[in-house]
């Protein structure tokens, strides 16, 4: 292909490269898995989203590039968490930068635009943002760091004392349905006979505004499978759910299986995966920010305490990609995770069933 550039000269793109007379751009993945050495950087090694780059793989295969040439490395993109490839450039930047005597000539190392001023000469991107701190809250991870240009709390505690705050509802547990509210439900399978584990069933009401309110949880420590499974529909047919998300992975598939086999469409079986997990958790952490999760009153039940302890025990770990690693190293986490797969259920189910029928005469 080739493109008229204004000028006498054109450029043309081959393959992975743009050539405009002896000049050209290179366009290379950064992908452990492709196939990249044996290219020269003459004017500049330019990375983009370099946060999601390994940087010990960068360092070995792209930085030789510029080495016989002396050519600049220009790294784009936003923080994280601290210990990537451009979280590690702008450190050294930063200090480099500070370093500098005042009234001296040089070139600033680090440059960053906050979304504030991009918004002054865009207004749509400006709009954007703002919709997006409203959808994840203010002080989400990825809110902080890919448009606040912050870094993100490497390790630690999942939910801070003002979230903890903000999730407690003031309504009582219920012990059945309310006739006209709609209800939702994850499950979180634990182990059968002698392990620890709990399995956890998390019961939520839809507000009207889409808000969700956990109204009731039931825990099972030991039980034989089969004796969850029968209680669990039992429940979800009490209850008349409108949507159950199980999680169907290794020991949980057989009772993922069955429940779908009995109920059919409104269960959804989730197999867990670091990224499955990872958006688990960030759904939490958004839905806590903008009011869209409560949970029931501390009544002093077993269930209340032990869901309260989970969440205050529960710790973060952001890893390379934007993942999200979390729970209790001890594994007593089943309470949180079947909160989580419930606000999933809520977030998934489709608006009320409307019946349409004709009136006789």
């Amino acid at each position: 292909m080739t493109r008229d550039l204004g000028g006498a000269r054109a450029a043309r793109r081959e393959e992975n490269r743009i050539i405009a007379g002896r000049a050209q751009v290179i366009f290379l993945s950064a992908s452990p898995s492709a196939h990249s050495p044996g290219h020269t950087a003459s004017i500049a090694l330019i990375a983009d989203e370099a946060q999601d780059i390994e940087e010990e793989w960068f360092d070995r295969q792209f930085r030789p590039m510029a080495a016989s040439t002396g050519a600049s490395t220009v790294l784009f993109g936003t923080p994280w968490n601290g210990r990537t490839l451009l979280d590690h450039a702008v450190s050294q930047n930063r200090k480099l930068d500070a370093a500098r005597l005042p009234g001296t000539k040089g070139m600033r190392l680090h440059h960053e635009v906050p979304w504030q001023r991009v918004a002054e000469s865009r207004p749509m991107y400006g709009e954007y943002v703002r919709q997006e701190r409203d959808r994840l809250g203010a002080n989400h991870p990825l809110f902080l760091s890919q448009y606040g240009l912050r870094t993100v709390e490497s390790a630690g505690r999942m939910f801070s004392n003002a979230q903890l705050a903000a999730i407690a509802g003031d309504f009582p547990r219920l012990a059945g349905p309310v006739a006209g509210e709609r209800y939702v439900a994850g499950l979180d399978v634990g182990g059968d006979g002698e392990r620890a584990d709990a399995t956890v069933l998390t019961i939520a009401r839809l507000r009207p505004d889409r808000a969700c309110e956990v109204v009731q949880q039931h825990a099972w420590n030991g039980a034989a499978y089969r004796v969850v499974e029968s209680e669990v529909l039992a429940l979800a047919r009490s209850w008349r759910l409108e949507r159950l998300v199980v999680d169907g992975t290794g020991l949980g598939g057989p009772i993922a299986a069955s429940l779908q086999e009995a109920l059919g469409d409104l269960v959804e079986r989730l197999h867990f995966t670091g990224a499955s997990k990872s958006a688990l958790g960030y759904a939490l952490i958004s839905a806590i920010d903008t009011g869209r999760l409560r949970i029931f009153a501390n009544d002093g039940s077993t269930e209340a305490l032990a869901l309260r302890r989970e969440l205050a025990a529960c710790e973060s770990r952001y890893g390379s990609g934007r993942e999200l690693r979390w729970g209790d190293e001890s594994g007593h986490d089943d309470h949180v995770v079947s909160l989580a797969l419930a606000l999933r259920a809520a977030e998934s189910v489709g608006p009320a069933r409307v019946a349409v029928g004709r009136r006789r005469g």
